[in-house]
């Protein structure tokens, strides 16, 4: 379920209190509709005649088919005219809906029906309160059971609809607001029993808990509900941090009830843990190696909701989610990619928009029942500039990041709505700055897009920023260089930008203004000065879209000009154009829209384009053509038309069949296509010359050209019959001077209120419906008349030209054919309700109805249609209809190939369903495809039976668990027989098959066996047995896996108590003496490991296994150690302390592990002590005891790795004594890469597990004394330790910041380089993810130690004294750390730090080799935005700065 929160979070922006006849949320558009008041008696008549059949339906048991049909229609009715009912008729439909759920053996498809009938009627949720409605959540979860665990749909037992899990969880996300007072108590009641951590069934629970319990009580009712669970729950979180997969379902959970108890729960002592766990979700990489624990990532949308429920009344939750982005700003940079950052992204754009989301709630002049903060916990002022400070500076970073700009663009649009002053400004500034620096385009468009997102808050007055008007022009004049050619992504961007901005202003010379009005502010006569400058860009704005279309124009080839095919870029560039014209010609003033359509009619003078280039001229045409269709028509139609007479009077005879088309001939009618467009009433006195082009053209073959005719046809008929706007202005008000009584500019991005629409209308009159008929009359009827005579013999060119016209005709004109009228198809599904609506539309939208000879439509049907046998009769209004072969017959038959004619007839035919424009989907669809799907599985030409080998296997298996269950020990002596021949296949080709088989069958015998008496299963075992030891005696390495499935679905969620044979068994494995075979020792681990399927439920065998498996950790076969290393973690993942208790039966891991340490401080000492090889003369004497401590060492770590991976609660008191030695371990793994790595790894392991409190005080505690041990490797391994550790345990390691800082700081100065330069690089990332701060203590300390001398005297003599050298080392280190610590910007405090490492330029080689690094590092990372960091540096700085770097010319 995508975004389980979001749609809970609801802000019902759209929602209007509107009171009308009590109803409960009326569609408002409606009543601006020419024909409201039909519109309205409709809507009345249309539910009472729903509710009516609904109620019919439901009464006779008759739910197939008209109870899926009749809600569909109540889903529309509601579409259309919205919550068109009283509250009391709401709450009778909702009940009914509940009341069909209660239905036994009720089809899935109609359970799916309720579900998403409940989910529209219950989604808004403040019409409903819960003193109305009182939803049984029992119902619900009985479907959530038998939907979520069914396991008939994947053996095609049952069909279910495929989205019926999300109409699922939709409907209970509606009801859950109306689940009575005790409903928490129930589903506790029934549900906290499966809370076993280590069961399979938690994680069921868990989603049961999420999806149900009640979240949204009022005040007077928490003590019933989240009282009763909460603090257990958050107990549970707290305990478990091994990231399991029903932490997701908790979290969305404490996510929503935080929402909706915003003031009501005290989260403060929680935050550093919370946040703590939020950061270690993003799996950020830290340091060199990368190690994920984070299996499982939690929701953006449930974080972030959470964290901005949390916000106000001085909760210290907006300081800790300022450190939050101070620790991960720098994974925001475009240079820094990874997976991460697509989580990183969303949650800016999802935090802002939660927050937007909030801010709105609180300040709804009527708010929802169970959204109510206290009046403390409200968002104050302060609090919306603070958080905007917050976040403001990772979504400034964040637009550079090219794979997610739109989400960054997203963030930066919320916060624009909260604090416009804090984010416009910068961002302008920054395109400005983008414009002049060629050597980062990507900046341009990159900011370009952004600012399209937040073009109202620039262009729109509003009480606290009015600025924002002021950069319109500017940023309008600044972009035009955008439209470029030779960067098509850059023009497309630029488009968006100017279109986005277009849209809002209104294109007027307002100079004027200043000097007629006394009102003005300061800004506003900046402003109307500005706009002096509208004609300057739109002339420049043409120049340049010429420009571009002329170059476009030349560079297509001859061969390019056949390619029609657009891609999505030029489609979105096309679409931007002609709606940014439209934007400046329907608001702009009668001057600059003279200057615009001059420009455009003296382009198109004489010109012809390309298809694909001419889509861009249409979109100019097209914009200026519906701003003012009367000037437009009349300097561009009638010369359009006298050029294509002309053209056709020179070439008549040819052009017609010609299939290789005239370029200007298609180019002029594709203009002509355009013109048709214009509004209906203006083409009335073109009739004669529209007639006349198309008599002409009618006829042409030529593929673009015909489709140029027959798309003028559709425009033509479209623009006489439709209804539609005649203007989309900003406003209504008169925009000519003086100004006196309105100023443009202060409409510009304003809303207008619903009374003051005053929406114009375009009706058809007399003359326009009398034009349409005659047209469609005149044209459509000779094309029917053709193909039905001579569709055979016509050629290929013409029948396609001939189908074209008839298919864009009848998109045109069909919208004023009323549908077939007979008796023969009003009920062809027999029924007790009615398929069709007694109330058809009652309204005309015609000045007259349109007449024609006869129903299109079903002229369409009988000559197009494809119907029953090869002659046809219709019965229809007392008319007789004869057909002997339809056209698609004829097609069919005779021209099978004329793949492009059959498929625009089958257009048609559909196109006759219509009514009144609306297209009906195939109801052929579902089925073609569930028919597709079985027939790539199965094909009847093979013979009965022969199914893939998958299905066959699969088959056997069901066989398998359903025989040995119902037929007991009946078949047990078959089976046994030939499970001995399918074991002992001597055909190489068939043993691995053959073993698979046995395998299956094998676990349906012991599967089926779970119910039988105890001396069925004796005899079962007694064969069973011998059979089983002689598999196990010849396992292969094509075969384990098999026998290791077997007893896997053999056991699997079984009670132990009926397996204990097989779990028996598989416990002798490990008690056979060892054999020698390596691999056969192996694979019997292997089989035992299949006991974690019965997870905690054996803890007594656990703790056997555990006792034998200890003793082979330093076993001589490698593949075995391995295997014991993961067995013994399994063993010890029951082990778990909880809230409420603790286990007591399995392994103990603290006894076990402390027993591992000390073994391993033995092995350590051994191998120390004891050299590995021994090399004397030619031989190489390998010691016994070293080696075994070194097998031990090696399985311990991983072992220890393992229990990461697999232990709910790795981190244990004897994990964190353990941890030294794991640090000491470094020193003699220095040589192997392999077991080296594991080792790192293993310690990582801890650095990013969730640490507790309880824990970190003694982790600390050992990390200082690993930190003094006399073992160098063991020191650097812990300040790298320390280092992921700080970061993925932020904000729960806090107390501890002094201590770890004089830790590193203690380790900077080690004797040891290795160790010193680790701690540099630790502390840069203390600095760097706000730990700790850097001050100017710190770097007087750091230039201090610095500055120390390295030369000493000894005797007189001046000598290199190395404890000097190590303290001017760890000075520099420091500086360095300073530097490294803002790899993305320049801090006050780096010019100086990097200042002194300049002056270290004839250091020894060991200091100046860090110094080299360091500044390396600095100028990579700093290189991008160079112009912007040097002007942090003084002249003189930037001269020392380019004098000790290798390459100065690099910062130029």
């Amino acid at each position: 379920m995508d975004d389980p929160i979001e749609s809970e979070r609801s802000t019902d922006i759209d929602e209007m209190d509107i009171s009308e006849d009590n109803l409960q949320k009326p569609n408002i558009f409606n009543k601006y509709l020419p024909f409201y008041d039909s519109v309205k008696r409709q809507g009345y008549d249309s539910l009472d005649e729903i509710r009516e059949n609904l109620s019919r339906i439901i009464q006779l048991r008759e739910l197939r088919p008209g109870f899926s049909h009749w809600s569909s229609k109540l889903q529309r009715f509601m579409s259309h005219y919205g919550l068109y009912f009283t509250k009391i008729d709401h709450i009778k439909i909702i009940n009914l809906y509940v009341a069909v759920l209660t239905i036994e053996d009720l089809d899935f498809s109609h359970v799916k029906t309720c579900f998403d009938m409940l989910y529209d009627l219950t989604r808004k949720t403040r019409l409903i309160t819960r003193d109305d409605l009182v939803v049984d959540w029992r119902l619900l979860h009985k479907w959530a059971k038998v939907i979520l665990h069914n396991h008939d749909e994947s053996y095609s037992l049952v069909s279910v609809p495929n989205d019926i899990e999300s109409s699922l969880f939709y409907c209970i996300r509606g009801c859950r607001p109306y689940f009575a007072e005790s409903a928490t108590q129930e589903i506790l009641d029934e549900f906290r029993p499966y809370l076993c951590p280590f069961d399979s069934a938690f994680s069921d629970t868990m989603r049961i808990f999420e999806l149900f319990l009640p979240v949204h009580l009022p005040l007077n009712l928490h003590e019933k509900g989240f009282k009763l669970w909460l603090p257990e729950f958050l107990g549970i979180w707290e305990s478990i941090y091994s990231n399991p997969g029903w932490e997701l379902n908790m979290v969305n959970l404490f996510s929503l009830l935080a929402w909706c108890n915003i003031g009501y729960i005290d989260w403060e002592p929680w935050l550093p843990r919370i946040f703590t766990r939020i950061l270690k979700s993003f799996s950020l990489p830290v340091g060199k190696l990368q190690v994920s624990l984070q299996q499982y990532h939690y929701s953006m949308s449930s974080v972030t909701t959470w964290i901005v429920a949390m916000l106000g009344n001085g909760s210290s939750c907006l300081q800790h989610l300022q450190d939050l982005f101070t620790a991960i700003k720098n994974f925001y940079h475009p240079s820094n990619s990874g997976k991460f950052q697509q989580d990183l992204i969303s949650f800016l754009s999802k935090l802002a928009q939660a927050f937007v989301d909030r801010v709105h709630l609180e300040r709804k002049a009527n708010p929802v029942w169970y959204f109510t903060p206290p009046d403390a916990y409200r968002l104050t002022e302060q609090d919306i500039t603070d958080f905007v400070n917050c976040v403001k500076e990772c979504a400034f970073i964040a637009i550079f990041t090219k794979a997610y700009l739109k989400e960054a663009a997203k963030a930066c649009q919320y916060l624009s709505m909260l604090r416009p002053e804090l984010i416009v400004p910068p961002l302008v500034e920054k395109l400005f700055s983008s414009i002049d620096s060629m050597s980062e385009p990507h900046r341009f468009t990159s900011i370009m897009t952004c600012l399209a997102s937040l073009a109202r808050q620039i262009v729109r007055q509003a009480p606290h920023f009015s600025q924002g008007q002021t950069y319109v022009l500017p940023l309008l004049m600044a972009v035009l260089p955008g439209i470029d050619s030779n960067d098509f992504k850059k023009t497309a961007v630029t488009f968006q930008f100017l279109n986005a901005i277009l849209m809002l202003v209104t294109c007027i010379d307002c100079s004027s203004a200043i000097h007629t009005r006394n009102d003005l502010t300061e800004i506003e006569k900046e402003v109307c000065l500005s706009t002096a400058k509208f004609e300057d860009f739109v002339t420049e704005f043409l120049n340049r879209t010429f420009q571009m279309i002329d170059t476009l124009s030349t560079e297509m080839s001859d061969a390019v000009v056949v390619i029609t095919k657009v891609n999505l870029e030029d489609h979105v560039t096309e679409l931007a154009l002609t709606s940014m014209m439209f934007g400046i010609v329907q608001q702009c003033s009668k001057k600059i829209f003279q200057t615009v359509r001059e420009k455009i009619i003296n382009f198109l003078a004489g010109s012809f384009f390309t298809p694909k280039v001419g889509k861009l001229v249409t979109g100019l045409v097209r914009a200026i053509l519906k701003a003012n269709p009367e000037e437009t028509l009349k300097y561009l139609l009638p010369q359009t038309c006298e050029r294509i007479e002309n053209i056709m009077s020179h070439s008549e005879t040819t052009i017609l069949t010609d299939h290789k088309g005239d370029t200007e001939l298609t180019w002029c009618l594709i203009l002509f296509s355009e013109l048709a467009r214009a509004r209906g009433d203006t083409l009335l006195i073109y009739k004669p010359i529209l007639l006349s082009v198309f008599h002409r053209c009618v006829r042409i073959v030529h593929k673009d050209t015909h489709e140029a005719v027959a798309n003028a046809a559709k425009n033509l008929l479209k623009s006489l019959s439709y209804v539609y706007p005649l203007e989309y202005r900003l406003t209504v008000e008169n925009t000519d001077e003086p100004f006196t009584d309105f100023l443009p500019i202060r409409a510009w991005g304003q809303h207008v209120e619903f009374d003051k629409l005053n929406v114009q209308f375009h009706i058809p009159n007399e003359d326009e419906v009398d034009f349409a008929c005659e047209f469609v009359e005149t044209f459509i009827y000779p094309e029917l008349q053709l193909l039905n005579e001579k569709c055979s013999k016509m050629s290929t060119e013409e029948r396609l030209r001939s189908l074209t016209l008839v298919h864009y005709m009848s998109i045109g004109c069909l919208r004023m054919v009323p549908r077939i009228d007979s008796k023969l198809i009003d009920n062809l599904v027999p029924s007790v309700a009615p398929y069709g609506s007694k109330y058809q539309t009652q309204y005309s939208i015609y000045a007259k109805q349109p007449q024609f000879k006869e129903n299109l439509r079903m002229r369409l049907l009988i000559d197009v249609g494809k119907l029953i046998g090869k002659q046809y009769f219709f019965f229809v209004d007392n008319y007789l209809w004869f057909c002997r072969h339809s056209l698609l017959d004829v097609i069919v038959e005779n021209h099978s190939d004329d793949a492009s004619s059959i498929k625009i007839a089958l257009k048609i035919y559909s196109l006759s369903s219509i009514y009144y424009g609306v297209f009906k989907h195939d109801a052929d669809k579902l089925h073609k495809h569930f028919e597709a799907a079985k027939g790539s599985f199965i094909n009847k030409l093979y013979g009965e039976r022969q199914y893939p080998r998958f299905l066959m296997i699969e088959r056997i298996t069901l066989q398998c668990e359903g025989l040995f269950r119902n037929y007991g020990l009946a078949f047990v002596d078959n089976f046994m027989e030939r499970l001995y021949v399918l074991v002992h296949e001597k055909t190489k080709e068939k043993q691995e098959g053959s073993h698979r088989v046995a395998a299956e069958i094998v676990a349906g015998m012991i599967r089926g066996s779970k119910y039988w008496t105890i001396e069925m299963l004796d005899e079962l075992w007694l064969k069973l047995t011998p059979f089983l030891n002689e598999v196990c005696a010849n396992l292969g390495p094509e075969t384990l896996s098999y026998w290791a499935s077997c007893f896997k679905l053999g056991l699997e969620d079984e009670d132990p108590r009926r397996m204990h044979r097989p779990i028996n068994y598989l416990r002798s494995l490990i008690n056979t003496t060892a054999t020698g075979n390596t691999f056969m020792e192996t694979s019997r681990w292997y089989l035992v490991q299949t006991l974690t399927n019965l997870e905690w439920r054996v803890p007594s065998i656990w703790c056997m296994i555990n006792e034998q498996a200890k003793e082979l950790l330093d076993h001589p076969y490698k593949a075995i150690r391995e295997r014991i290393a993961i067995i013994l973690s399994s063993s010890l993942t029951f082990d778990v302390t909880l809230v409420n208790g603790q286990s007591t039966r399995h392994p103990n891991a603290n006894k076990f592990l402390d027993a591992i340490r000390e073994r391993l401080g033995h092995a350590i000492e051994i191998y120390e002590k004891t050299p590995l090889a021994n090399v004397s003369g030619q031989t190489v004497e390998i010691d016994p005891e070293a080696r075994k401590a070194l097998n031990f060492i090696e399985t311990v770590i991983q072992m220890h790795t393992h229990l990461f991976s697999k232990c709910l609660q790795p981190i244990k008191s004897s994990i964190v004594r353990l941890f030294p030695y794991l640090c000491e371990i470094e020193s003699i793994v220095a040589n192997d890469d392999f077991i080296r790595k594991n080792l790192t790894v293993s310690r990582t392991c801890v650095a990013m597990t969730y640490l507790h409190k309880n824990v970190m005080e003694e982790l600390i505690e050992q990390l200082e004394h690993v930190c003094s041990s006399p073992k160098w490797h063991a020191r650097r391994a812990a300040m790298e330790f320390t280092q992921n550790m700080i970061f993925c345990n932020l904000f729960n390691v806090r107390p501890y910041a002094q201590r770890l800082r004089q830790l590193v700081f203690k380790c900077l100065f080690d004797e040891q380089f290795e160790v010193r330069s680790v701690a540099s690089v630790t502390l840069s990332g203390f600095y760097q993810c706000g730990f700790i701060q850097i001050n100017n203590e710190d770097l007087k300390y750091f230039r201090s130690m610095s500055k120390t001398s390295y030369f000493t005297k000894v005797d007189g003599k001046k000598v290199t004294s190395p404890e000097n050298v190590v303290k001017r080392h760890g000075g520099v280190l420091g500086l360095c750390a300073i530097v490294l610590s803002s790899p993305y910007e320049i801090p006050n405090h780096v010019p100086e730090a990097l200042m002194l490492l300049c002056e270290h330029s004839h250091d020894p080689d060991l200091i100046q080799k860090s110094i080299k690094k360091a500044l390396s590092e600095f100028r990579r990372t700093h290189h991008d935005s160079w112009h912007e960091h040097r002007e942090k540096f003084t002249e003189d700085q930037l001269v020392i700065l380019a004098d000790v770097l290798i390459s100065p010319s690099y910062y130029a």
